[in-house]
């Protein structure tokens, strides 16, 4: 399926298309632990990214190549790399990316026996959660206030209408009630004035 839809994003020339299956196939192999088949992928999607600039995505391969080399413990390779990736994601203002990234950084330091930097990174990360969690509350709270201008017009515009068939039906009754009157009235005056004439 990945190596399917690599292929159709190459033909259609769609760069981040092709990155983002062989992202996907990277981490397929991360999973399978099979690390210089992930590396491979991750830097074949990486190159894609790069052409077509989406720091975003420049970022996210950039946090997989470092999950890798985590994990492969060569922090060497890992920590300016991570670090490289931060700045990619505050440049796509991504802040879930760089989120991931602080969190891998925690974690590398914390293996490295660097508790200080570890905490760091780790304080870094809570922030970051915090600050992305209030951003979905915000935007949740947002659209429950939409929605909710939304319903009240609705059912104000209902009991505008209702209220409108309402007068009017009530002033097609007074309308007949006045017309009978009038011909009541009428049949009266008729009946009297031919009473009287006789």
């Amino acid at each position: 399926y990945i190596r399917k839809a690599y292929d159709q994003s190459i033909e259609e020339g769609k760069n981040n298309d092709a990155g983002i299956a062989l992202n996907n196939a990277g981490k397929i192999q991360l999973e399978l632990k099979d690390y210089p088949k992930a590396d491979e992928y991750f830097n074949k999607a990486l190159k894609y990214f790069e052409e077509s600039g989406t720091h975003k995505y420049i970022a996210t391969a950039k946090l997989n190549i470092a999950k890798s080399y985590l994990a492969q413990n060569n922090l060497e390779s890992m920590i300016p790399l991570i670090l490289s990736a931060i700045e990619e994601s505050k440049k796509a203002k991504s802040k879930n990316v760089t989120k991931n990234c602080y969190k891998l950084l925690a974690e590398a330091y914390s293996k490295n026996n660097q508790p200080k930097k570890a905490y760091h990174f780790s304080k870094l990360y809570n922030v970051l959660s915090d600050s992305i969690l209030d951003d979905v509350k915000a935007k949740r709270i947002s659209q429950l206030q939409i929605n909710y201008e939304i319903k009240k017009e609705v059912i104000e515009s209902k009991y505008e209408y209702k209220k409108k068939q309402l007068e009017a039906t009530l002033k097609l009754k007074n309308s007949r009630r006045i017309y009978i009157s009038v011909i009541i009235l009428l049949l009266i005056i008729a009946l009297v004035i031919y009473v009287w004439k006789e």
